[in-house]
């Protein structure tokens, strides 16, 4: 999988000016199509695998057990709260920790016994579901924040055609799909990060996605997603994620790129409304 530093391209994205700044990069979140991963105190957690599946709720993104890449994986369930039909709260123990546990069967189609785990007696509804991507994902940025002792309201959000399209999808349709991620920003935000910056990675695909058109793109997604561009700040180099991951912009015609790529942002957010 493809997430070292080297691979993180400026140019994508602060939209106004994320200040490239250190403490940008100390909280990072990579999402793929099939599994997320988050960057913090120098180092990569392991994949949290996922897949799109339906269940008796909703269309959801639905945690994956994997013991190595290629394996098919088995559903990871949860206790969830139940209202008015729906799933409502992941519930998590004393210590924070989620009540989860691998499913029965091939796949994990069937659901453990869980129910038994809690340690007190609850008057709402409890269910076992399908543990949501977006929960299992949010637990592990609170534990990322609060191990690193970091105040930070800011995180870094890779999310770029590479890693959500199919090779056949246009514009709109990997804009669609970048709608479905929606919860899970406005989960973030919640949680107390008040700028998300969204990026793509160095392999962006130029030829699907022209970079002539990369800032109304940019600007598409911080729309689609209902987020604001991050307030204007300093810009410096992108400091490395680790001794051995650089990402140190030397050429000075790429520079004049993303500063102007950033003022294209800027400057059609306030003047441009583009139906979605």
């Amino acid at each position: 999988m493809l997430k070292s530093a080297s691979k993180i391209l400026a140019l994508a994205l602060a939209c106004s000016a994320l200040c490239w700044a250190e403490q940008m990069l100390n909280l990072t979140l990579y999402v793929t199509k099939n599994y997320m991963a988050i960057y913090a105190l120098g180092g990569w957690t392991k994949d949290f695998y996922y897949r799109a599946a339906p269940d008796l709720y909703e269309s959801r993104y639905i945690s994956l057990h994997k013991e190595k890449e290629d394996d098919a994986g088995h559903i990871v369930w949860a206790l969830y709260s139940e209202k008015n039909g729906m799933l409502d709260s992941v519930i998590v123990d004393e210590n924070g920790e989620i009540y989860s546990a691998v499913g029965r069967g091939e796949g994990g189609i069937w659901p453990p016994h869980l129910k038994h785990k809690l340690t007190q007696h609850r008057a709402d509804k409890i269910v076992v579901a399908p543990l949501s991507i977006f929960d299992k994902v949010l637990k592990e940025l609170h534990i990322s924040r609060h191990v690193s002792k970091s105040d930070t309201t800011d995180i870094f959000i890779i999310l770029d055609p590479n890693r959500i399209a199919e090779p056949d999808d246009n514009r709109e349709t990997f804009l669609n799909k970048v709608r479905t991620y929606k919860p899970l920003m406005q989960m973030i935000k919640d949680e107390g990060f008040a700028y998300l910056t969204i990026a793509f990675s160095s392999d962006f695909d130029e030829n699907k996605f022209d970079y002539s058109d990369v800032a109304i793109l940019i600007q598409d997604i911080y729309k689609t997603l209902e987020l604001e561009v991050p307030p204007r700040r300093e810009r410096t180099f992108i400091q490395p994620l680790s001794a051995r991951d650089h990402l140190i912009i030397k050429d000075k015609e790429l520079l004049e790129k993303i500063n102007k790529i950033l003022k294209d942002v800027l400057d059609k957010d306030k003047t441009t409304i583009r139906p979605q």
